[in-house]
């Protein structure tokens, strides 16, 4: 993405001489280098996750500007065509995609690149698939996917998602 020799070295280093100390009896016992991750609490902490959904941001347009992934188009023009492939907010990702078995294939590679780019672990368990209106083969993408399915109604951020529209008046 671009930085310098410099602020690569300087992030490195903050993150690799922290030590940690544990408290026996109110008074600091030895020091102890981490194993991995990031300290908890960290000012750095979201500003490195933020760099590092930039580069998986890059890749997912990377990924629908070769077509491996399709995303949805947006508004009416239709020479110029609007199609998001992700959003991304605080800690969450949603991400668009067609139903074709070849699309998941290439979304799932994608992110397994992103992974052995990153060194971080996108935890699959955690996350879902939803079918827009019938998807034959979902078992099977959900399977690729390695994630659970998931059903409309649902909530994202707090609203609501697939739920009846109710008219007001």
């Amino acid at each position: 993405m671009g930085f310098g020799d410099r602020w690569i070295r300087w992030i490195r280093y903050s993150l690799t001489t922290v030590k940690y100390s544990i408290l026996v009896n109110r008074a600091p016992v030895g020091f102890f280098s981490p194993q991995k991750g990031i300290r908890q609490g960290d000012p750095l902490s979201p500003f490195l996750f933020i760099l590092a959904m930039e580069g998986l941001s890059r890749m997912l347009d990377k990924a629908k500007q070769m077509q491996w992934i399709e995303g949805f188009r947006v508004g009416n023009n239709i020479i110029d065509p609007v199609a998001v492939s992700h959003l991304l907010y605080a800690d969450d990702t949603l991400i668009f995609c067609g139903v074709e078995k070849l699309q998941v294939q290439y979304l799932n590679l994608t992110l397994l690149i992103f992974e052995a780019i990153s060194g971080l672990h996108i935890n699959m368990q955690k996350s879902m698939i939803y079918p827009v209106n019938t998807v034959p083969n979902l078992e099977e993408l959900a399977s690729i996917m390695s994630c659970v399915i998931g059903s409309f109604p649902t909530t994202y951020l707090g609203l609501p998602l697939g739920a009846k529209y109710k008219a007001i008046g």
